[in-house]
């Protein structure tokens, strides 16, 4: 058994000196950790060269994992050859017991301070105990400035300085939070910043000249800021007003911004002073702003005298926002300026507006007066600030551009068809084209651009059979031209792009769908060139979509759920030659609607929707390390509340492997309708008429707080029939089980372990490299605390099994004493 003892219970944070007890996780010594804090869940360790935070998350509850999260501050460019001296003489001393030190390590010191001399020229550092935690102190020299010190940051998701002038480090586990630096000099004081480039942090000075000996004091954190809750939901609020309002697209940019449109009916909705074009608050455009601490920075109005809706928005990387959307509205505000291309015509707009200070740079119209409609659904941005967007018109004229050296270009011939819209950088038109066949309805749903091509996918809508919607096979890409004719509506995708001397020519097109309904709502493309969608379908027979991954990772699901007229969620993976490599069924029992599908990094995909399925097996729900997770509040209601539709979210790998699958949302209707990433952080909108408060059987809509200053609403009319925006945030760098051990490898040690991971119930084999001695072998959990194993199985000279039973999950260490000669770490899953 570890044992650690004390001479006396000290009354405040000490720093102890590291004598040999410190060791890493495969149970290695770390001299060059010289002292250290341990104040619980967050400890401190200190070198010469800076100081390391780790968070750990252990309890005694077999549900969760037991986790660890180690942050680095590293000082940059401080000098070589230094060493840490203790402050004090202390009276305090521990004695350990550890498998590291079997022998016993007795009389180590804890002081109250301790000391780094020259750290730089004429710098030095102190940490210092206090009553209440420890601080880190530095002293300057005369002509000595702060901006000498530099201190890079390692392990983190990011960091932020909030409008306080605090900094913020995120973890999975929660945030370190670093407030803002007490500094003097004599008896005066002196104003202090932080700066931030990257991951490093440096400090300025306001009033310092530099005459006198500069004091700059940090308060150092010893509990991690977890709001309030320990999982990865770190913010949700309402967005909305007195009426109904509607979140309909977000996104972000390189510097963490969130930008948010949709519509709004609330004549309080929470606009900036000054920022509102709107008349009659009859169902107006809202666009808004929050910065990188989801701070509402601007949000303004821009309507008419009739219904107006702003639909998707896109960043193509400078100063401005792009927004489409459908108006009614005669007087809907058109403003333009030099050779910007505008029109008054036309139930579709395109606005233009400044990310800074949220003015309208430019909007305009674009269609044709007469009866019909037509419908912008979504817009994307390409290189040099080009835009693209699709929808569909039921009008008998369109105004069509062809382009110079495009083979692909489509008039008016079928008035239902969808078209495609080029705008450069200068809101100049450069091209516009419908898009179908001759008789369906082809209605494009969403677009993507990637390396000079343009993706769409959406719904080809007809009940004869002699549709021709430009079907175009080649050797690779996946044909559907045949399949079509079952139910109402088939899904399509077709890629536009260079094609021999033509700028846009049709490069590949397909149906996809089965024997009926059939739809796809969303896509977009990895880095590396890998189309995503997603949709719905009733489809249960002829599903030539259907396709495995062939990865044992790969979720795969080729049965149709619903039991009634339902529909089931659908997701699809192409290569950008047409090449279809995966396809599956996502959903449960009742209506599933998979409505947004994002590749948010290198290595995940997420995929939101609607379900009205119940969840337990009747949905594939997934739980995943410390990952927010909530099954459907509708199934423990009087009978039919399950009809109205939960939010759900779900992780998957590149290889299609399925993470975490969650819902969300309250007790009546959620709905989700974009989803956006930056920096770890995926937030979610849409609109919902759940109410905040907990009834006996479920709780309200899940909100989070995580304090100034960040935005909050809680407000939500009583009228169910009225709905409210939201927007909620995840850290998707949460600390989840490690599922193939890919993060750590095994050293060149005496003995292996396999399999590893382990679950319950099955067999460990420890394997030497030469003839074993059973005891050699020691198991500890990640408190130090011996477990002891009786049902060893000896397999050969040089193998022994065990069987996993009555471990709780977690992290444990396996280690050869007392020979030493190495040490393990084993993982144990639920």
């Amino acid at each position: 058994v570890s044992i650690v003892m004390y001479s006396q219970n000290p009354a405040d944070y000490r720093f102890i000196e590291n004598k040999g007890q410190l060791a890493d996780i495969q149970g290695n010594l770390i001299p060059e950790q010289e002292y250290y804090v341990n104040s619980g869940p967050l400890s401190t360790y200190f070198s010469t060269n800076g100081f390391d935070v780790v968070y750990s998350k252990v309890d005694d509850d077999t549900s969760t994992t037991d986790t660890l999260w180690r942050i680095n501050g590293n000082f940059m460019n401080s000098h070589n050859g230094l060493s840490i001296t203790p402050q004090d003489s202390s009276s305090f001393f521990y004695n350990y017991y550890l498998p590291q030190c079997p022998n016993g390590l007795t009389q180590v010191y804890a002081f109250s301070g301790i000391k780094i001399q020259e750290l730089y020229s004429g710098i030095s550092v102190e940490y210092n105990s206090t009553l209440s935690g420890y601080s880190m102190l530095f002293a300057l020299n005369p002509e000595r400035m702060p901006e000498t010190i530099d201190i890079e940051f390692v392990g983190q998701d990011s960091m932020q300085i909030d409008t306080a002038g605090n900094l913020h480090v995120y973890t999975g586990l929660g945030e370190v939070l670093y407030p803002i630096p007490n500094a003097w000099y004599d008896s005066n004081s002196v104003s202090v910043s932080y700066t931030k480039a990257g991951n490093i942090i440096s400090f300025s000075t306001a009033n310092y000249t530099g005459s006198d000996t500069l004091y700059m004091e940090i308060n150092l954190p010893t509990m991690p800021v977890l709001g309030n809750s320990s999982d990865n939901l770190l913010w949700s609020t309402y967005f909305g007003g007195k009426y109904s309002d509607w979140v309909n697209s977000a996104g972000t940019d390189s510097d963490g911004n969130l930008y948010v449109c949709g519509q709004t009916n609330s004549p309080n909705f929470p606009i900036t002073k000054g920022n509102s074009t709107a008349n009659l608050y009859n169902g107006d455009v809202f666009y808004a702003k929050f910065d990188s601490m989801h701070n509402l920075q601007n949000a303004s109005e821009i309507g008419g005298n009739r219904h107006d809706n702003a639909i998707d928005l896109t960043l193509p990387g400078n100063n401005y926002v792009y927004i489409v959307g459908n108006t009614r509205s005669s007087n809907f505000p058109i403003y333009y300026s030099g050779n910007k291309y505008h029109s008054n015509t036309g139930n579709g707009f395109i606005l233009r507006i400044n990310k800074f200070n949220a003015s309208l740079d430019w909007s305009t119209k674009y269609g044709n007066s007469g009866s019909g409609e037509e419908r912008y659904n979504a817009i994307t941005s390409g290189v040099g600030g080009n835009i693209y967007i699709c929808g569909y018109t039921t009008k008998a004229y369109f105004p069509t551009i062809p382009l110079g050296g495009t083979n692909y270009y489509q008039g008016n011939s079928n008035p239902q068809t969808g078209f495609v819209l080029w705008f450069n950088n200068d809101c100049i038109l450069q091209w516009s084209t419908r898009i179908g066949g001759c008789f369906g309805i082809t209605m494009p749903f969403d677009i993507a651009y990637y390396n000079r091509n343009l993706i769409l996918c959406g719904d080809v809508k007809d009940t004869t059979t002699d549709t021709f919607f430009n079907i175009i096979d080649t050797l690779t890409s996946f044909q559907n031209g045949g399949n079509y004719g079952g139910g109402n509506s088939d899904g399509f995708l077709i890629e536009i792009g260079p094609k021999g001397n033509a700028l846009f020519d049709i490069k590949w097109s397909t149906y996809f769908g089965g024997n009926k309904e059939d739809n796809l709502r969303k896509l977009c493309i990895s880095p590396t060139g890998i189309i995503y969608t997603c949709g719905y379908t009733l489809s249960d027979s002829g599903l030539a979509m259907l396709k495995d991954a062939s990865s044992q990772q790969s979720y795969f699901e080729p049965n149709y759920k619903s039991i009634d007229t339902s529909t089931d969620g659908i997701i699809a993976k192409f290569n950008l030659n047409g090449t279809q490599l995966w396809a599956t069924y996502f959903g449960g029992k009742y209506a599933d609607y998979c409505m947004v599908v994002k590749f948010i990094n290198d290595t995940s995909l997420i995929i939101a929707g609607e379900s009205q399925s119940l969840g337990g097996n009747y949905f594939g729900t997934k739980e995943y390390g410390n990952a927010y997770y909530q099954d459907s509040v509708k199934k423990t209601i009087k009978k039919g509340y399950f009809r109205h539709p939960d939010v759900f979210i779900g992780l998957f790998s590149k290889t299609s492997e399925q993470r975490w699958t969650t819902f969300f949302g309250g007790l009546i209707s959620d709905n989700v309708r974009d989803v956006a990433y930056y920096d770890s952080l995926l937030y979610i909108v849409g609109y919902t008429n759940s109410p905040e408060y907990s009834t006996l059987f479920t709780p309200g809509f899940p909100l989070r707080n995580p304090g100034y200053p960040a935005y909050m609403q809680f407000y939500l009319p009583n009228d169910i029939s009225r709905w409210s925006g939201y927007i909620s945030m995840f850290n998707l760098k949460v600390s989840f089980p490690v599922t193939g051990f890919e993060s750590l490898k095994q050293a060149d040690h005496s003995f292996s372990i396999y399999p590893n991971p382990v679950s319950e119930g099955q067999f460990l084999n420890i394997r030497f490299k030469d003839v074993l001695d059973i005891r050699q072998i020691k198991v500890f959990n990640i408190l130090g605390k011996e477990i002891f194993i009786d049902n060893w199985e000896i397999i050969d000279n040089n193998t022994i099994r065990i069987k996993i039973r009555n471990l709780q999950s977690g992290i444990y260490s396996v280690v050869t004493n007392p020979s030493k000669r190495g040490s393990l770490f084993l993982v144990i899953n639920p």
